[in-house]
């Protein structure tokens, strides 16, 4: 250990940590988007996601823990409780919203200490299993999460539809309709 691992202590998430939650999700965002240039916030991002950060830290149905050296938060994890939809047969799982840990404390085993918090807290709420989303092409992540033993279930696949793809099959249409009036 080099000391900056002993002044670090994980702990539940207060509203207290809000704002620093916030400085932690702007880094988060700003991550993915590297890999993901559609993810642009809104103007108003920091007011909704603060709004959405006292709604959950209210609930009983999240969990929330931040990584703290000395009093500065350094990284969090975000999840919650979901159910198995209907018609399914009903029972809870968990569902990892967000893991992040500064890039200046990477490779100290904080994110596994957050995730490690986490499992424990939904093992108290009797999930089946838990679930994580992460970037394809998020290959820090993507390990990560392999060898914390999570198994790819299943793809969340995208296309994206441009305007010119509709004006060149707005195009197509077109000369097809010509070509069949053309005797």
């Amino acid at each position: 250990m080099n000391g900056r691992e002993d002044n670090i202590k994980i702990g539940q998430a207060s509203l207290a940590d809000i704002e620093n939650i916030i400085d932690l999700w702007l880094e988060f965002v700003k991550h993915h988007s590297r890999i993901d240039a559609k993810l642009e916030l809104d103007e108003n991002a920091c007011s909704y996601y603060r709004n959405y950060l006292n709604t959950l830290l209210h609930k009983d149905t999240t969990g929330a823990f931040v990584a703290k050296d000395k009093e500065k938060c350094i990284g969090y994890i975000l999840g919650g409780l979901k159910q198995c939809p209907q018609p399914l047969k009903q029972y809870n799982y968990g569902l990892i919203a967000e893991l992040y840990v500064d890039d200046n404390y990477r490779k100290l085993k904080i994110g596994k200490e957050l995730l490690e918090r986490i499992e424990e807290w939904f093992k108290l709420k009797n999930v089946k299993y838990i679930e994580v989303d992460v970037f394809s092409e998020n290959e820090e992540g993507v390990a990560f999460w392999k060898n914390s033993r999570y198994k790819t279930k299943r793809y969340i696949m995208r296309k994206e539809i441009t305007a010119l793809q509709f004006l060149e099959k707005e195009f197509i249409n077109y000369e097809e309709e010509r070509d069949f009036h053309n005797f």
